[in-house]
């Protein structure tokens, strides 16, 4: 067992490090020894692999790297410029790092024991929806992905022929896995929040395949999603016509869950994927929630803390460990509220304090304590002792709330209906904000999205799941303060925590707690 667990581990490593030895190693082109010789690269583009790179120049540690999604198939893994004499681009090509990414799920699960779970058979028109679904999220983007695709005009009906072809085939290959698989996905999500499945910076979720695919089975067969579904699309429609002028953001805010333009296109194709996502994952958590082990959970929640905790340390000082993270989870580092420990490591609040709540919750019903619980009890003591980083990080909050309803300037309707989800763009480019605020809060997020009403439905659907929790006074105080946690951050935003915050709702409400 333990050897089978080694020899897994060796070729998970290996299939993260593989890509970056891509090169021709039988030719006679090698890498110069002397870090300022940029001729050299400037003459060879795409010629020498990253790996090889960092052998042969010692001072590699000098230097900033970073991603070239704008780079031709070949030239992924390898050095494709230098961007000056601080900064070097390695090619990422969309394409490229998509199919990568889908081997590395394949191979992660292939690893599992399989067991088919869904009586359902891979429906081909579904999977044929859900290609059309994406093709239209990358064509109402399609402005921000003119420097990310390589000969591939965002402008042109064949880039998205092509998109559509692609997203088709690699999503029969995931469906087709997930449907042996799914029954060890519930218990190693804790690892999306290493390997956040977004490609590229783009807005193209490796795992939202999935969940979307559920989202278009959880409207067929359930009457009452299919009702909600049909209301739903009557708000869209008020949100599409209100989208009446464009606004276009450089950056993106949250990679994978968030659109970077604002106009009729974009909220009308990014409200029907925000539906659609949240069905699906409500499917996914209801299918697979009779096979949620705490302990399997937390055993790898807390290898993925020990990671995040060793990367957050080394990410400024080993250039490859932070090119690294940001390759494999790109979110916006600028989007995230860090709790920092004594000036040693920083670390992300969301989970930081997710990882505390679904410790204690667990260890107040059982009253019992594993192996797997010593990390979330360290974990607690520093936080106790480092109470003025929690001070500091309630404030950051109430900072930033006030500074969004001092550009938060909408129109009655927008209030009243808010201006659709997964958009920040109207919300900057109205009230002429020269910066981004670093952090855009659930309770916030949600009034700019859905406004007033959406906030109302919300409240009647709080007030229904708590009024089932009331018999049990320690699920009703973690429910709470689960949500309490949830509300304060960006977990609306960010599709890893949003995925983990569902599974925990519903884990929370159920009457047994397997151990």
């Amino acid at each position: 067992m333990k050897f089978k667990i080694t020899k897994n581990f060796i070729l998970i490593v290996l299939l993260v490090l593989a890509p970056w030895f891509n090169a021709n190693y039988f030719d006679n082109i090698k890498p110069p020894t002397n870090t300022e010789n940029y001729e050299f690269y400037e003459a060879n583009p795409c010629k020498i692999s990253l790996f090889e790179f960092i052998y042969s120049n010692k001072e590699f540690l000098n230097f900033e790297l970073e991603s070239d999604n704008y780079s031709s198939i070949l030239c992924f893994g390898r050095i494709s410029q230098f961007k000056d004499s601080k900064t070097i681009s390695i090619g990422t090509n969309f394409l490229m790092s998509t199919t990568f990414y889908m081997l590395f799920i394949i191979f992660l699960l292939n690893s599992k024991k399989s067991m088919k779970v869904l009586k359902l058979q891979t429906n081909y028109f579904k999977i044929s929806y859900l290609s059309l679904l994406f093709t239209l999220l990358f064509f109402s983007d399609r402005k921000f992905y003119v420097t990310k695709f390589y000969f591939l005009d965002p402008f042109k009906f064949r880039t998205y022929v092509l998109i559509f072809i692609f997203v088709f085939l690699i999503s029969i290959l995931l469906i087709e896995v997930y449907q042996n698989k799914q029954h060890h996905l519930i218990n190693l999500l804790p690892y999306v929040l290493l390997f956040s499945g977004v490609v590229s910076e783009s807005n193209l979720n490796i795992f939202s395949i999935i969940i979307i695919y559920l989202g278009i089975e959880s409207i067929s067969l359930n009457r009452d999603h299919l009702r909600i579904f049909k209301i739903y699309m009557l708000v869209n429609c008020l949100w599409t016509l209100n989208a009446r002028d464009i606004y276009i953001l450089e950056k993106n805010i949250y990679p994978g869950f968030s659109g970077t333009s604002y106009d009729f296109y974009s909220i009308f194709i990014y409200s029907i994927f925000f539906i659609v996502f949240l069905l699906g994952t409500y499917k996914f958590v209801l299918d697979n929630i009779n096979f949620f082990s705490y302990k399997e959970f937390m055993k790898n929640f807390s290898t993925v803390v020990s990671l995040i905790i060793f990367m957050n340390i080394f990410n400024s000082k080993i250039n490859i460990i932070g090119f690294f993270n940001k390759f494999y989870n790109p979110q916006n580092t600028e989007s995230i509220i860090y709790y920092d420990f004594f000036d040693l490591f920083r670390f992300d609040e969301r989970i930081l304090f997710l990882f505390i709540i679904i410790f204690l919750f667990k260890f107040v019903i059982t009253r019992k304590l594993q192996g797997v619980d010593y990390l979330p009890i360290l974990f607690i003591f520093l936080t106790a002792v480092n109470y003025s980083s929690f001070i500091s990080t309630i404030h950051n909050k109430y900072d930033l709330t006030k500074e969004f309803f001092k550009i938060y300037n909408p129109t009655f309707l927008e209030f009243f209906l808010g201006s659709g989800p997964l958009n920040f763009n109207q919300l900057y480019i109205e009230s002429n904000y020269q910066i981004t605020l670093n952090q855009h809060l659930f309770l916030t997020s949600f009034l700019l999205f859905f406004g007033f009403l959406g906030g109302i439905v919300l409240l009647i659907f709080l007030l229904n799941y708590f009024k089932n929790n009331l018999l049990n006074k320690d699920r009703l105080f973690f429910t709470i303060l689960l949500f309490a946690n949830f509300a304060i951050s960006d977990t609306i935003n960010y599709l890893p925590i949003f995925l983990i915050y569902v599974l925990f709702f519903i884990v929370f409400k159920n009457e047994s707690f397997i151990s």
